[in-house]
């Protein structure tokens, strides 16, 4: 076994790629590589994943040469390529195809569809008069071959002069279709005009619907847009009488807030100057007091230096007078003290009363004006709104977007009918000789 395996690596080194490609198709007989290739893009690689679409890109390009270069094996990737919607990549493939195989209505049909979807319009109305041409020289060919090829050119030109018509030029569309009816027989004709029309109803239909969706969701638009109008005009009128009621509290509440303070401010100013008059008749009383407390400290100092009885008799009664009197007057000043604190206590009540009521009318007045700034606020974006509604309401772009894309979509109206021309081609390599 190793001895086998080792004998195919030699041979695989001496002959290169071409041994290790056939390899991977299996034993297949000369010859049937191509085959085996064209039914393997046919077959495993015609399943739409991105694997599926890798792998048969794979197998194609890794093929030798000459397996690439048979045309059988040509149009099955052709085919797998419009199949996983590479037209850009299939193109080329079935543009050289054409004129090797002109009999094959097939290969012509792709190139003219290819042709049309890249929006090639002038190349496609060209290989389309061409075709008819061809058509027209051969002598035994099918009336179902000639239907279904003008059934075919019918929709692409429906295309063109739907979808497309602003696209395509209207002088060679009318040229292309004159020329293309031009003995084309009753039943030909019949079968490109059905389908020349029945593209065109399809695309207009899709217009309509379109439209129709258009104008629904327009209709809902101004509704909703009238709903929200009314609400917001609503809004702005409720904003506008809440600011009204606002102000006129603002200034009652700044006349009632001023009122009190002015009450707190006048009891302040009548404690203050009782606070004042108290404190100068203190002050008098004090310095009376200094002066008997002054008279008595003379009467003592005249004492120290008299030895006359009679007049330090009378110095002695005159002391005692004056002690007598500053009692009174200190009893007096007490009295006044305490009367004192009592005011100050008052004038204590009053200041915080006054600072209160200064307090209590900015806090109300930063209450009402904070409402009317919010309220303002409101009513400028209710306004902004309102001129926002008053405008056209405009349609979603997505909408508009996702139909017309689906309008100018080829495959809408006309899919290449890939299955169809791959069991063909399968039967072809079927019944092809060994």
């Amino acid at each position: 076994m190793n001895k086998e395996r080792l004998h195919i690596a030699i041979v695989a080194l001496w002959f290169g790629p071409l041994w290790c490609w056939t390899l991977a198709f299996g034993q297949v007989a000369a010859g049937g590589l191509e085959t085996a290739l064209a039914k393997r893009l046919l077959n495993e690689g015609w399943e739409r994943s991105p694997r599926a679409r890798t792998e048969a890109q794979a197998w194609f390009e890794s093929a030798p040469a000459d397996i690439r270069a048979n045309s059988g094996v040509r149009w099955a990737y052709a085919l797998n390529r419009i199949h996983h919607r590479k037209f850009r990549d299939a193109k080329p493939l079935v543009e050289e195809l054409a004129p090797q195989h002109p009999s094959n209505w097939d290969i012509r049909y792709a190139q003219i569809w290819l042709a049309t979807f890249v929006d090639e319009f002038e190349q496609s109305l060209a290989l389309m008069q061409q075709l008819k041409k061809q058509m027209d020289a051969t002598g035994d060919l099918g009336q179902d071959q000639k239907t279904e090829a003008y059934f075919r050119m019918g929709r692409l030109i429906g295309y063109m002069q739907g979808p497309f018509a602003n696209r395509v030029n209207r002088q060679s569309l009318e040229t292309s279709v004159t020329a293309l009816l031009d003995g084309a027989g009753e039943q030909a004709i019949r079968a490109f005009t059905q389908q020349r029309v029945a593209v065109i109803d399809q695309y207009e239909t899709l217009m309509a619907t379109r439209d129709q969706k258009q104008e629904k969701e327009m209709e809902t638009l101004v509704r909703k847009q009238q709903v929200d109008l009314e609400q917001q005009t609503s809004l702005v009128d409720q904003l506008k009488q809440q600011s009204t009621e606002a102000r006129s509290n603002r200034e009652k509440v700044v006349g009632e807030g001023q009122a009190e303070i002015d009450g707190a401010k006048a009891e302040l100013d009548s404690i203050s100057a009782e606070w004042n008059r108290q404190q100068s008749i203190i002050i008098s009383a004090r310095l009376d007091l200094d002066g008997v407390w002054l008279s008595i400290a003379q009467i003592d100092d005249a004492l120290l230096h008299e030895s006359d009885p009679v007049i330090r008799h009378r110095l002695l009664l005159d002391r005692n007078y004056f002690l007598l009197l500053a009692r009174e007057k200190e009893s007096y000043l007490y009295s006044l003290r305490a009367d004192a604190n009592a005011i100050y206590s008052q004038l204590g009540s009053a200041s915080a009363n006054y600072d209160r009521s200064i307090a209590k009318l900015r806090g109300r007045v930063n209450e009402i004006d904070q409402m009317l700034s919010s309220a303002e606020s409101s009513m400028a974006r209710a306004n902004r709104r309102i001129r926002g509604l008053q405008s056209e309401p405009k349609v979603s772009n997505t909408l508009v977007a996702t139909i017309d894309a689906t309008a100018e979509a080829l495959t809408n109206y006309d899919p290449f009918p890939t299955d169809v021309l791959k069991q063909r081609l399968l039967d072809a390599l079927q019944n092809a000789p060994k």
